[in-house]
């Protein structure tokens, strides 16, 4: 067996599935890790960034968003009424 088969062999069977994707966990989370240590600093804190912060501060950073996204909208469409009705 030439090792492409094995690795073929690997791809397709559960234990070789799991194995990279638990590799892909791991390096998924570390990456995250590293980027919660930058958060950390602008939060203040020293202790692991509890998983609710993280959702309550990019809402608000989201809604923040969609208003100005709304009002710019909101003024396209105003702006090009005016011009429909001249």
């Amino acid at each position: 067996m030439s090792q492409g088969d094995e690795y073929m062999e690997g791809m397709y069977t559960a234990s070789g599935v799991r194995s990279k994707l638990s590799r892909k966990a791991t390096t998924t989370a570390n990456d995250w890790k590293e980027g919660m240590s930058g958060m950390r600093s602008l939060f203040g804190e020293h202790e692991d960034i509890t998983w609710w912060r993280m959702y309550v501060f990019y809402g608000v950073i989201g809604i923040i968003v969609l208003i100005l996204l709304q009002r710019v909208f909101f003024l396209q469409v105003v702006k090009g009424s005016e011009y429909v009705v001249r």
